[in-house]
């Protein structure tokens, strides 16, 4: 073997040992291009998208004084009703530390599908990639929230509450798990001829001692209720939701039969949110004072203008 023989010989090995660094290089650069088109770009921003529901949960059996719970042994998710309109806050927890009052993504509207605890929106909230959200909710929606400390609710109206902290951004999407709370109670009288079988045709009912209007403060879910000058329930066998205080209330029911007679009772108790109250007003002929029992049922959804709020 000549010297010319020997020259070309090293100089095939380098070719081929700067082929494989070049192909190793190559393989790399490949490889980190892939990782980042699986990667969200940190500017990368997704739609927040909303699932949720409310859940009836289980009462034991008991009786104490004259109120019988009557609500079954295990817990019911239940979804919102189709087209429940729901308004939506997401405060930014990291890097920022937003408030419901700080937060330039609030207020939007979402609407229940009824179905799956699925949500739709036209103009869903957007979040940036790799930053951790704090989401809440209520229902039913207002368009105009000034102050969202002081969210303000009638009587007669359900209102529903969610809230959830950690919603982290971190793949194509961004989803809320939301665990929507009843804030309101909910009550239903019904009228029932006791001894000497009075006559209840065209008979008038009449409870009053009702919240008429409260607040819900969208930070934490606190409902405050405002003291007016009352509400008025007057239908029979018709749920109603009212406003729950902390302390006890107080409904004096009238019963007027069509002779113009009437008979009267008082209902004395610390009504709690999220339960449903069922009423048996037992009218004796021979007696002014109502016989009155109870019982607690599951909640049942509720007519409000065009929408049946909320279950």
């Amino acid at each position: 073997m000549n010297a010319i023989e020997v020259i070309r010989m090293k100089e095939d090995k380098v070719v081929a040992i700067l082929t494989i660094i070049l192909l190793v290089i190559l393989m790399v650069v490949m490889a980190s291009s892939c990782t980042k088109e699986q990667e969200p770009a940190e500017s990368m921003k997704m739609p927040l998208q909303l699932s949720g529901n409310t859940t009836l949960l289980p009462v034991i059996v008991t009786r104490s004084g004259q109120m019988t719970v009557t609500r079954g042994s295990s817990s019911q998710a239940v979804d919102l009703p189709a087209l429940t309109p729901t308004g939506v806050y997401a405060m930014e927890m990291n890097p920022n530390i937003l408030t419901v009052s700080t937060t330039s993504l609030r207020n939007v509207q979402y609407t229940a599908t009824g179905s799956n605890g699925a949500f739709t929106s036209v103009s869903p909230i957007i979040l940036e990639y790799r930053k951790s959200y704090k989401v809440c909710a209520y229902a039913p929606y207002q368009s105009t929230v000034t102050d969202p400390t002081v969210v303000g609710f009638s009587h007669g109206m359900d209102v529903l509450y969610a809230l959830q902290t950690n919603v982290n951004v971190t793949g194509s999407t961004a989803t809320a798990s939301l665990q929507f709370v009843h804030k309101v109670a909910q009550i239903q009288f019904s009228l029932v001829a006791g001894s000497g079988s009075p006559d209840l045709t065209g008979v008038k009912l009449s409870v009053t001692g009702f919240k008429d209007s409260c607040t819900l403060n969208l930070t934490d879910g606190t409902l405050t209720p405002i003291t007016g000058k009352g509400a008025t329930v007057t239908l029979q066998d018709k749920v109603v939701c009212f406003i729950p205080d902390s302390q006890p209330m107080t409904l004096n029911v009238m019963v007027m039969t069509k002779d113009g007679k009437e008979y009267l009772g008082a209902i004395t108790r610390t009504f709690a949110a999220s339960n449903s109250y069922n009423y048996t007003l037992t009218v004796n002929r021979n007696l002014a004072e109502l016989d009155v029992n109870s019982q607690i049922v599951d909640w049942l959804p509720v007519d409000a203008g065009n929408i049946s709020v909320l279950r």
